[in-house]
C-alpha cells in the first residue's frame, strides 16, 4: 500500500443516479494525494472505526467526496450525511494485493459483480479439486 498518513477534510455529497450501486467514489483530481483515477483505495473517516474499499473516479466538484447512500452509511458504522465535512484518510492499494481487492468484489454493491465474483471463486475451487482427483486417482 502507498501510505498517505494525512487526513484531508472533504465535504460529503451524493453521487448522480447513474453512479448508485457502482462501488466507487468521486474525488476531484486536485484533492487526490498519492492516488489517481481508477485506483482502488481504502477510505477511513477520522473518529470512525471502520474502513471501506472503493474505486476512485473524478468529478468537477472541489473539496468534495461524492458517495452513494450505501457507502455513506457503511453498514451503520459511518452514517455520513450530505453537506457535512469530515476528515478522510485515503490510502491507495497496490493492484497485486488480492487480500484487499478480493473482498471488494465479493462484497460489491452491484449484485451482478458480487455473484460473478463468487462463481469465480467456486470455479477455482472446483478446478483445484478436479486437479487433485486427476493426479491421485
Amino acid at each position: 500500500m502507498v501510505d498517505n498518513e494525512e487526513y484531508q477534510e472533504l465535504k460529503v455529497s451524493h453521487v448522480s443516479e447513474q453512479d448508485v450501486y457502482k462501488g466507487w467514489v468521486r474525488i476531484n483530481k486536485d484533492d487526490r494525494k498519492g492516488y489517481s483515477r481508477k485506483d482502488m483505495v481504502i477510505i477511513e473517516v477520522k473518529d470512525k472505526k471502520s474502513k471501506l474499499i472503493r474505486k476512485v473516479l473524478g468529478t468537477d466538484k472541489k473539496n468534495c467526496i461524492l458517495m452513494d447512500f450505501d457507502t455513506r452509511f457503511n453498514d451503520k458504522k459511518w452514517n455520513l450525511k450530505p453537506d457535512e465535512s469530515h476528515e478522510f484518510k485515503i490510502t491507495k492499494i497496490k493492484r497485486c494485493r488480492l487480500d484487499k481487492i478480493l473482498p471488494y468484489y465479493l462484497n460489491h454493491p452491484d449484485v451482478a459483480i458480487k455473484i460473478s465474483s463468487w462463481f469465480s471463486i467456486i470455479s477455482i475451487a472446483i478446478a483445484f479439486i478436479s486437479l487433485i482427483i486427476a493426479i491421485f486417482f
